[in-house]
């Protein structure tokens, strides 16, 4: 029995039929915009910047019309080289009970509800699409809402006409009016970005700020003169330059002083202005505008992963092995990017010949050869096998494993992780939290994998260290990570760059097909693999590694064994336990002809008692640490201070309060406390600890 009712159309539709299908229809869409810095345009077309470092609502629907789908776009932005400005890193979508995360950390791949997921995928019979297209993903929703995210710092929402004056966020109200825009959720109007920004705050990340922290950057005309010829921003709005075609349909001017801004800012670093003139490629291309070559071996030098290679203007929609085919309901313009090489083909996030495509298992890809856990409880380990076929096995989570998501990954993860630290003279407190000091200036282990073991993955750390001050204390120089087969070095005061198997290459550097990742994060030099391992280093004085809990009782070197007990801390590599720091130090050194080191401190060691430390035990100074109106003391219950305070003295008596020994000790703790995820109060200011440019 049919049943008809009176109805028309909202006056944001149209009765027409699409695709065969005769309904009320969107007449116009918008796009709301957050790319650098980042620099946000809403949906109305009005700019603005925000800094904030916490998680946001992008767009959401606040309407109660049971007409519209309820969803909500949210982003969370972090600091890059700099903790006075931010970037967007993670863009999610929640809509039909599914959470879809796009995140920097996960390039050309999606977490679904948090488990990673290899695109394409497709939700409830198309509800939802998600594919790559050139350097992007494209979230398209049978609303007619998509979202885009480039894994980096560009991120767009879409809307149809049907949602006029229906949501809210940062991307504004969506009703044609720029200048009513800064509506917080309360419902008030307010002329402060901050305000307005933060009322959109949906919850805290660690170490997160509500806007720019510090003192906040501003760079003047004069500064930005530098980054206005065609080496940096100029190429943008160059006359008869490769973007010319463009100008009439897309206004250059707000890209062109989004670059600027952002140039200066960091100091003309490569990648922020390269970054800002792609968002400009990428509206142009958007609008179907043909645009000419612009990249050249001197500007933003393309490069690509293993079999792909750079097209200006390639296949929006390109072939994945999900298929054989484009991605269902794509339909996206040529774009800049990536491609895969003639003979290969998209297979998850990597381009691979035909004949090695994956599988497909309860309607989602696997790469070939990836082993995963379909179901929520651990209880099957299946593995994608060759020529499309799944094998699956139950086997059961092993000791200090537990079954859960972790970093994307569902399946048996660790069930928690040791952390060593060496800082200062060094100081060193082992995996099992033993605080020791040892000066030896030479060659050290500070952990490796010393049992065989099949399902773990073999690595080891080495530290070099140095004389300091008047050559009675020692301090790191290099640090030096070899796993899967590569070394990774880190030394002082290198900046933004490692050397991997001898060669030097800039940051962020991604090895061994996404196995090992660096990057720079404020001041500390952070390296992490797949299997959990995290060496962070902060280019001059402090060595934080942490391990995953599958390591217990396998791990040697300076850092422990990890099993635990903290009093058999001075293992041996031969497993004898010693009681000589010395011996035990020594032990782990790694041999290097022709250096000139000592296994001590190369003469008397320093005398640090109570009457020559005590210059160095006021709140001005080390004891910062434990003061409990102090900056640090959100971290007391999750970071013991007493080591780093007792550090922080015996360091700066040592070298007889010369130098910045203090500054470099604060920010130890500091750096403590934010690894274990403790946002903590300003310390620095223009005349105490000054922070320095990276």
């Amino acid at each position: 029995m049919v049943v008809c009712k009176n109805t028309k159309c909202k006056d944001s539709e149209k009765c027409m039929v699409v695709n065969g299908v005769r309904g009320c229809f969107p007449v116009s869409w918008s796009t709301c915009t957050g790319t650098g810095d980042p620099h946000y345009t809403t949906f109305d077309g009005y700019r603005y910047d925000f800094m904030g470092t916490c998680v946001y609502q992008l767009v959401g629907l606040v309407s109660k019309d049971p007409a519209l789908t309820a969803f909500t776009v949210t982003v969370q932005n972090d600091n890059r080289g700099s903790k006075t400005v931010s970037y967007t890193k993670v863009v999610t979508l929640e809509a039909y009970g599914i959470t879809i995360t796009l995140s920097k950390d996960f390039p050309r791949q999606i977490l679904v509800n948090d488990v990673l997921t290899a695109l394409p995928i497709y939700f409830q019979n198309n509800q939802i699409l998600v594919f790559s297209s050139g350097r992007r993903a494209i979230i398209k929703t049978d609303f007619d809402v998509t979202v885009t995210f480039d894994w980096n710092n560009h991120v767009t929402v879409t809307l149809p006409s049907t949602y006029a004056n229906a949501v809210g966020g940062l991307c504004g109200n969506h009703n044609k009016i720029d200048s009513d825009d800064l509506i917080m959720k309360t419902g008030n109007q307010t002329t402060s970005v901050v305000n307005f920004a933060n009322s959109w705050k949906l919850r805290d990340v660690p170490g997160c700020t509500p806007q720019c922290s510090g003192n906040c950057p501003v760079c003047t005309d004069a500064q930005k003169q530098i980054y206005i010829s065609e080496r940096y921003c100029g190429v943008i709005k160059k006359v008869n330059g490769p973007f010319s075609s463009c100008y009439t349909t897309i206004n250059p001017e707000p890209f062109f002083i989004n670059c600027l801004f952002d140039a200066c800012l960091y100091k003309g670093h490569f990648t922020v202005s390269c970054n800002a003139i792609t968002s400009y490629v990428r509206a142009c291309q958007d609008a179907g505008i043909q645009i000419q070559e612009w990249r050249t071996p001197l500007l933003c030098t393309p490069s690509c992963p293993m079999n792909m290679h750079y097209e200006l203007c390639g296949n929006g929609c390109p072939l994945t092995c999900f298929g054989l085919s484009a991605p269902v309901g794509c339909g996206a313009p040529c774009t800049e990017g990536c491609f895969c090489n003639s003979g290969f083909i998209l297979s998850g996030d990597k381009c691979v010949p035909i004949a090695q495509c994956g599988c497909v298992y309860k309607e989602r890809y696997y790469r070939s050869g990836q082993v995963f856990y379909p179901s929520r409880l651990c209880n099957e380990r299946c593995t994608c096998g060759d020529n499309g076929a799944v094998d699956c096995k139950s086997i059961p989570c092993s000791a200090n494993e537990v079954c859960t998501v972790a970093n994307g990954i569902q399946g048996c993860q660790p069930i928690g992780l040791g952390i060593c630290v060496a800082s200062g003279d060094p100081h060193y407190i082992s995996f099992d939290g033993l605080s020791f000091d040892f000066q030896g200036t030479c060659t050290y282990t500070l952990t490796k994998v010393i049992e065989n073991n099949p399902s773990l993955q073999t690595f080891s750390v080495v530290a070099e260290n140095e004389s300091f001050g008047k050559g009675n204390v020692a301090v790191t120089r290099m640090v030096t990570v070899s796993v899967y087969g590569y070394t990774v070095i880190i030394e002082r005061g290198m900046k933004w760059k490692v050397k991997v198997d001898g060669e030097i290459n800039n940051l962020p550097l991604n090895i061994n097909d996404g196995t090992i990742w660096i990057n720079q994060e404020g001041i500390h030099i952070v390296l992490q693999t797949d299997f959990g391992l995290t060496v962070l280093y902060d280019n001059v004085y402090y060595v934080m590694i942490s391990v995953p809990s599958t390591y217990k009782g396998k791990l040697g070197g300076l850092c422990g064994n990890f099993n635990g007990n903290n009093k058999d801390e001075f293992q041996l590599p031969n497993k004898q336990i010693t009681t000589s720091v010395k011996d035990f130090g020594a032990s782990w050194k790694v041999t290097i002809a022709g250096a000139k080191c000592t296994d001590d401190c190369g003469g008397p060691c320093p005398v640090c008692g109570p009457p020559q430390i005590a210059p160095y035990q006021g709140m001005n100074s080390c004891g910062m640490i434990i003061n409990k109106a102090g900056p640090f003391t959100n971290c007391h219950t999750k970071v013991s201070p007493i080591n780093y305070y007792n550090h922080c003295t015996y360091d700066l008596c040592s070298v007889g309060g010369a130098g910045d020994i203090l500054c470099k000790s604060l920010q130890a703790y500091a750096a403590a406390c934010q690894a274990a995820g403790v946002t903590i109060a300003s310390w620095r200011t223009t005349t105490f600890c000054r922070k320095s440019s990276w």
